[in-house]
């Protein structure tokens, strides 16, 4: 990870760290989420066992900085993700992973919600979690 990668899961963390249990550390944090993802699926369509899905590290991710429309987001919504439209902030970063070539929507579901209500199109920040292709680990 390099160094502008680095500061931003550092940032990553801050927003998801709500969701630790216990003593999760963040990639446990991220790696849970994953897993529990409803759209966990192979090219076919069909659910993976979540003890098939890598166990990610931090080796193994980089972290980049985007702008999604409103509308790019609306598409990482699942049928099993909430409702609720009442973000306690819309400043954090919506986090998401992209690994095996798809998009998993990490954390953001409410604000996302809040921003289809009001219509805010965008541009929103979103920070893009996917595996390290660089040799700077």
């Amino acid at each position: 990870m390099n160094d502008k990668s680095r500061i931003l899961w550092i940032v990553a963390c801050e927003v998801i760290k709500w969701h630790n249990q216990d003593s999760d550390s963040c990639i446990d944090t991220l790696n849970r989420l994953w897993r529990k993802h409803p759209a966990v699926t192979n090219n076919k369509g069909e659910k993976i066992i979540a003890h098939d899905l890598p166990k990610l590290s931090e080796t193994m991710i980089q972290v980049t900085a985007e702008d999604w429309s409103l509308a790019q987001l609306m598409s990482l919504k699942h049928e099993r993700h909430h409702e609720r439209d009442n973000p306690i902030t819309t400043i954090p970063q919506i986090i998401v992973l992209k690994w095996f070539g798809k998009d998993f929507l990490i954390d953001g579901c409410t604000r996302i919600n809040y921003w289809h209500k009001n219509g805010n199109t965008g541009p929103h920040a979103v920070l893009v979690i996917h595996e390290n292709t660089c040799d700077d680990i």
